[in-house]
């Protein structure tokens, strides 16, 4: 259920940050990672961070970040 401009209720769902995480990080020398929701739960992370937690994207999207 998406929430109406002005109706007061908040989104139920995180917005899909994939695309533009993509085009800002993708290339970043830095390990970055971006969580959604109330549980913290990646949804993006670059290569660089890949590299540090020696993790592949795979293992580490969709899970809370408080697990990784």
């Amino acid at each position: 259920m998406d929430s109406q401009p002005g109706t007061g209720s908040r989104l139920t769902e995180a917005p899909d940050l994939s695309m533009p995480c993509r085009l800002l990080f993708d290339g970043s020398p830095l390990p970055t990672i971006a969580v959604a929701g109330a549980r913290h739960i990646v949804c993006y992370v670059n290569p660089a961070f890949c590299g540090l937690s020696a993790k592949s994207d795979d293992k580490l999207i969709g899970n809370p970040f408080a697990k990784l």
